[in-house]
């Protein structure tokens, strides 16, 4: 089991929903990169607070939506429900099995008069399906790196770039990217798709992109005085500087 392998499963299983929201896209990924932090284990507790602040959600009922729904979907499974606000949810990521148990379409009859075909065709038939099934798995990449991406710009040449990608640089992208975009919560300051593809992000260190989460994290979480706590900070200072003046003239007093 891989971040790759799970990506795929999951736009297995989304395949032709219309009630999937980035949202649901950023806590599925994130989950598969804290699975992989922790050395895929079978269950993790997953923090509330903590994730709501890497996928760039503030909203609790956003993020226990978005939860539900991942459950609903059959991507994770909770195997222990937080007790307080001290203990975390354990789950259990289930997406494979969720995909592996989607059932198989079943093959259409045009009802057109079956022809015969001599058996030098079988060959032409094998490229045929293999040209089908090439073209479907290129739309599927696409489309998971076009959605997870979600700053929908330049579609024609992001797509131009994408034909061109190994299947090892489209696996670096998918487990690359999840971090770019929690490091750029804020869509304006993500950079153009096809400005990514083109400067071979995916080859960017991952430890720095931690870093400026971390960094956003801080900010975040970090204590910012409100403005009655700057008026009491003056009136404090005016009192010291006041009681100061008091204590010079007294000495003044006392000297004379």
């Amino acid at each position: 089991m891989n971040g790759y392998e799970l990506s795929k499963n999951w736009y297995e299983v989304i395949d032709g929903r219309t009630d999937i929201k980035p949202v649901h896209h950023a806590l599925l990924f994130w989950i598969i990169e804290l699975s992989n932090r922790l050395r895929w284990p079978e269950s993790f507790r997953l923090p509330t607070i903590n994730t709501m602040e890497m996928i760039g959600v503030s909203n609790r009922r956003t993020y226990y939506g978005a939860f539900d729904k991942l459950v609903e979907l059959g991507a994770i499974e909770i195997i222990e429900k937080s007790k307080n606000q001290f203990t975390a949810n354990r789950i259990k990521l289930t997406l494979s099995a969720c995909a592996q148990a989607l059932p198989q379409a079943a093959p259409q009859k045009s009802g057109l008069p079956v022809q015969k075909m001599h058996k030098h065709c079988t060959h032409n038939k094998t490229i045929e399906n293999n040209s089908i099934k090439t073209i479907k798995t290129y739309s599927i990449d696409f489309d998971r790196f076009w959605d997870l991406y979600d700053k929908k710009t330049g579609r024609k040449k992001c797509e131009s770039k994408w034909k061109k990608l190994t299947e090892e640089e489209k696996g670096k992208i998918f487990e690359i990217l999840p971090l770019y975009i929690a490091s750029t919560p804020d869509k304006k300051y993500r950079k153009n798709p096809f400005t990514w593809l083109s400067g071979e992000c995916w080859n960017d260190d991952p430890e720095l992109l931690k870093s400026q989460i971390k960094n956003l994290k801080n900010n975040q979480n970090g204590f910012t005085k409100t403005n009655n706590q700057r008026h009491a900070e003056i009136i404090d200072n005016n009192k010291y500087k006041s009681y100061e003046n008091g204590m010079s003239k007294n000495a003044g007093a006392v000297a004379a």
